[in-house]
């Protein structure tokens, strides 16, 4: 793990940007309608109008596993993933693997429709329920909850994505599902408008299920229409990167983040919680050696 003692707060001017080399930039993001999703479009917008000697795409996928599994094959330059996923890998599956920086917090969704009688999670008991794709964060955290609650082995219970998932309970197919996404997500507004739901809170059950990578958080009553306030669980999100990308091509990448936040917000506002001092805590990966320069040169 690098540490990094700096003084990182405000904005600052950075020396001339290295060279890098050019070429093709692939981007392992999320389903569409998610925030991972957004943040990446935003990030390929930025970098064909900043960074034009590149040439990024989009790689949709369901879930922080798969980012991983493409960064570390070469497949995807850069990949959104949770930190708990992250620590999920053995360490020699984490050990070609750093970061350019923590972006934002993820929420916990548990989502059931507005007029299902679901109001707390021990109501979920014999219901049908998605806990999110196989071996994913979302699917960890779900069961530890219901565990807790004590109505797992009532669930009937199947992997979905997210936008699958959201079409299910549109239909009536299911009763609720979990789902890790920032706030607000898209997927989610379309379901509200279409299908009204309800966020089970779980302020009850965060101190029985949070580990190292969770924080309690709020989802605001201003996210969703109609949805009241609820306390979650939330996780980091990292961009990742492999150590071995080019250390002038990390360094300008994450001087594109900072430098292009505020317009990139206009695509999500999730974008706009950045923060340099949040920004370098990424353990259990390390930030790669070109993002650690971009922060020592940038340092007020």
């Amino acid at each position: 793990m690098v540490l990094i003692t700096l003084g990182v707060s405000g904005a600052a001017a950075r020396p001339p940007e290295p060279a890098y080399p050019p070429g093709p930039l692939p981007i392992a993001t999320g389903d569409r309608d998610t925030v991972y999703y957004s943040y990446g479009y935003a990030m390929l917008q930025a970098i064909r109008l900043r960074m034009p000697e590149l040439s990024p795409y989009l790689i949709v996928t369901p879930s922080s596993g798969r980012n991983l599994d493409l960064v570390t094959q070469g497949r995807a330059a850069l990949g959104f993933a949770s930190a708990d996923t992250v620590d999920s890998l053995t360490p020699a599956e984490r050990s070609g693997l750093a970061t350019l920086a923590r972006l934002y917090d993820d929420y916990l969704h548990v989502v059931v429709r507005r007029g299902s009688g679901v109001r707390k999670l021990e109501d979920l008991r014999g219901r049908r329920v998605v806990f999110g794709v196989a071996d994913s964060g979302t699917e960890r955290i779900a069961e530890r909850l219901l565990h807790a609650a004590g109505v797992r082995r009532t669930v009937n219970f199947k992997r979905l994505r997210v936008d699958a998932s959201a079409d299910d309970l549109r239909n009536g197919d299911i009763d609720g599902f979990f789902f890790f996404g920032g706030v607000p997500t898209g997927r989610l507004e379309w379901l509200d408008q279409v299908r009204p739901i309800r966020l089970i809170d779980l302020a009850d059950w965060v101190p029985e299920v949070r580990s190292t990578f969770h924080s309690r958080l709020s989802i605001p009553a201003s996210a969703y229409d109609g949805v009241d306030s609820v306390t979650t669980l939330g996780v980091p999100t990292y961009l990742v990167v492999s150590k071995r990308m080019d250390p002038d091509l990390a360094y300008a990448l994450t001087a594109m983040l900072f430098e292009q936040r505020d317009t990139m917000a206009a695509v999500h506002p999730a974008v706009g919680r950045l923060d340099r001092r949040a920004a370098i805590n990424t353990y259990p990966l390390p930030l790669h050696q070109g993002a650690v320069r971009y922060y020592r040169d940038t340092h007020v």
